[in-house]
């Protein structure tokens, strides 16, 4: 689903023709209509029709209501529906009490008062960068006040390099991050790179992507990352850090300590003419069993021009941007496991993600083709961390930074401070989603309409097996073929049309069981801390989903969302390993 004003075929702008039966879907041209029918159809347009059928007394018409109960049929009024209450009243049960089931399995693995943990370090992204803010879409480069960043779970840096790079060049107002995260390697990691740029100028954009997402280093990278670690460390004092930073970041002194402790495990990890780190990379894989048969489909799914270059990439895990790169490995791409903090460090980076996972491969190809990866994603990159530098430099951006789980860290965050962006990462599978929203909806800076609270979900289908095309128990031979046609039609590609899974889910409509998913999730969170009150029994209404928080969730079934897609198109991207699970919901003040 391209965003917001752009075709929904050919991503080109001024969109004008709309598909009648959603009224969601804009295209440049009707040849880009016509030949998008096979993907928009099913997954998309189907489920948000504006034309639809009373099941009572079988009207066609566009101003018919679902049923509250099961969310799955259409009546043109109450009269209508008590009318078919009868027929109906079985199959609505039915899949009520499936709701009132899932929430009792998520009753179960969501824990109350804190969050369940990550077990792995993810240095790099695992789902695309975006911008928070998309500012023409939203305040406008007009907006005259600071603007407010908090981001829970930040992960690496992709997210607010993008951001500040996007930042329009007449918008002079400072943008203000709160960066958080609970894994210190993680965090370590962020505020080195941070740190570096800050100390150098943009065009040392090439060394700072080498150190993120290279496993061996040249020698000028080398003796840059050392000297920034000695740096760090000679630090005495969070203070002295903020000096060292012109006042650009700030940390709690605690938390500074247990960030120049990762810092000297780094500098002392032995990694010069080594192959130790290298050795430990090519052993995860070897112990993953996914592994193996992950990179086949990879190599088979990407276009073949980048297939050379993707191998050479999973064989060393070299991402070479200045000379040479064998003097060194790259300590940085090393950590304890989760729960042993006082283990020793080895190679720590999952092996599903890959540096061309936290970029989009539709917007990189655009800025410059290339058919290495490596070099394609590295000249985006360097791109986009020149333009952030520059921002750097002119010192628009500025960053506090928190260690800690996101629940329990109010302390640290400013007792008046209202933000007007609270991202949230995919928070909302390890915490249950109303609890995410009640720590956080009064933070929200209520004085901009645009303020948005961002949550991400990712696992869902782990609870909602029906959901997804491998378990689905209408896949028989004939929906296997259905689907194929389906993707032959929209990509004309036969290795796409045979691969299954990832590549069917662009065209599967699962927005029911999405739904219930949520409903689900806030009936938890109603059971347990409105027990015994009226209603309480009852399922929450979709449309009121929020509202306790007084929050109101944007519809991005109907391209509603404003900053981030609902759901990012698959096959298009295949290079950037978009699953089709992923959804992305925007709550703004109600």
């Amino acid at each position: 689903m391209p965003r917001f004003s752009e075709c929904w075929r050919c991503g080109k702008t001024s969109a004008s023709v709309a598909c009648l039966s959603c009224e969601v879907a804009k295209y440049c041209s009707n040849k880009c209509k016509i030949n998008d029918v096979a993907r928009h159809t099913d997954a998309e347009c189907r489920p948000v029709s504006v034309i639809n059928t009373c099941l009572s007394c079988r009207k066609v018409g566009t101003q018919l209501q679902k049923c509250t109960g099961c969310y799955r049929v259409f009546y043109c009024d109450v009269t209508c529906q008590k009318n078919h209450r009868t027929q109906h009243k079985a199959e609505c049960k039915r899949i009520v009490d499936k709701v009132k089931l899932l929430a009792s399995e998520l009753d179960r693995y969501f824990p109350a008062y804190f969050a369940r943990g990550c077990i792995v370090h993810y240095y790099w992204g695992n789902v695309p960068a975006y911008d928070y803010l998309n500012l023409l879409e939203n305040e406008g480069v007009d907006y005259s006040f600071p603007i407010n960043i908090l981001v829970l779970g930040v992960g690496d840096l992709r997210n607010v390099v993008l951001t500040c790079a996007s930042l329009p060049k007449h918008f002079t107002s400072k943008v203000n991050f709160t960066l958080n995260d609970s894994d210190r390697c993680v965090l370590a990691r962020l505020v080195l790179l941070l740190y570096m740029m800050i100390k150098c100028d943009s065009s040392a954009s090439n060394v700072i992507t080498e150190i993120w997402y290279s496993l061996s280093l040249s020698e000028k990278t080398y003796n840059y990352l050392c000297a920034s670690l000695n740096g760090l460390l000679q630090l005495k004092s969070a203070s002295d850090f903020k000096f060292a930073t012109c006042g650009l970041i700030i940390v709690d002194d605690s938390h500074f300590k247990k960030l120049q402790e990762i810092w000297r495990k780094w500098l002392h990890v032995k990694v010069e003419g080594t192959k130790i780190i290298a050795n430990r990379r090519e052993e995860a894989m070897k112990a993953d069993s996914g592994s193996f048969f992950g990179k086949i489909n990879y190599y088979n799914c990407i276009p073949r021009e980048h297939v050379a270059s993707a191998k050479k990439y999973m064989e060393d895990g070299g991402f070479r941007r200045t000379s040479k790169c064998s003097f060194a490995e790259n300590s940085t791409l090393t950590g304890p496991p989760i729960m042993c903090e006082d283990a020793p460090f080895t190679y720590a980076v999952p092996t599903s993600v890959l540096p061309f996972v936290g970029w989009d491969y539709i917007e990189v190809e655009k800025f410059k083709h290339n058919k290495s990866l490596v070099t394609m994603f590295g000249n985006y990159i360097e791109h986009k961390l020149s333009c952030f530098m520059e921002k750097l430099t002119s010192k628009q951006v500025r960053f506090d930074i928190i260690l800690g789980d996101c629940l329990k860290i109010d302390e640290y965050l400013k007792k008046e401070e209202k933000y007007d962006r609270i991202l949230t990462s995919n928070l909302m599978d390890y915490i249950l989603l109303p609890e995410l929203l009640r720590t956080y909806s009064d933070k929200l800076n209520r004085d901009n309409p645009f303020s948005t609270l961002i949550t991400e979900c990712q696992n869902w289908v782990n609870f909602c097996p029906d959901a997804d095309v491998s378990m689905m128990p209408f896949t028989t031979p004939v929906q296997t073929a259905h689907f194929r046609d389906i993707v032959m039609q929209d990509t004309n590609d036969p290795v796409l049309a045979n691969d299954g899974g990832t590549t069917f889910r662009e065209y599967l409509d699962n927005l029911n069981e999405w739904q219930d998913y949520l409903r689900a999730l806030f009936y938890v969170f109603q059971k347990r801390y409105n027990s015994g009150r009226s209603g309480s029994s009852k399922l929450p209404i979709l449309k009121d989903l929020g509202s306790e928080f007084q929050l109101r969730l944007r519809d991005g079934a109907r391209n509603e969302n404003r900053i981030v897609f609902f759901k990012p198109v698959v096959n298009q991207r295949r290079v950037t390993m978009i699953t089709g699970l992923e959804r992305y919901l925007e709550w703004v003040v109600n």
